[in-house]
């Protein structure tokens, strides 16, 4: 079952949804405030979420690293599997990152620690 429509009126929730057999509407009573929470679901699930190319490199420390110039935002994998975002990242960082002759070395002298991150895994 896959809701396609939803609504609210005098505290009712509706819900009109695709079964592999046809459509079926069903309806719950709920508060304005289910309604509302549905909203923002349905808003985040209808979101473009960036996909972000990511290039190997050769380095015994990071894995794979991928730019969002749209964002300035700097992804890092590294070989142990954890993955780090990085906010507010100068184009040129990104291009000496990735032509760096040690990207760990350039990661650990101009990156950790000196942008805000967060971990993504």
């Amino acid at each position: 079952m896959k809701p396609i429509l939803f609504g609210h009126e005098d505290n009712r929730l509706g819900l009109l949804c695709d079964r592999a057999d046809g459509l079926e509407y069903i309806e719950v009573r709920a508060p304005q405030a289910a309604y509302e929470g549905l909203q923002q679901v349905a808003d985040i699930a209808n979101e473009t979420i960036p996909v972000i190319p990511m290039q190997t490199l050769e380095s015994s420390c990071v894995a794979a690293v991928g730019y969002d110039c749209d964002r300035a935002q700097l992804h890092v994998e590294f070989v142990n599997g954890s993955h780090y975002q990085y906010e507010a990242v100068e184009p040129e960082t990104w291009q000496d990152f990735r032509n760096a002759s040690s990207p760990g070395q350039f990661y650990n002298r101009n990156i950790k620690g000196q942008l805000k991150s967060q971990r993504l895994d």
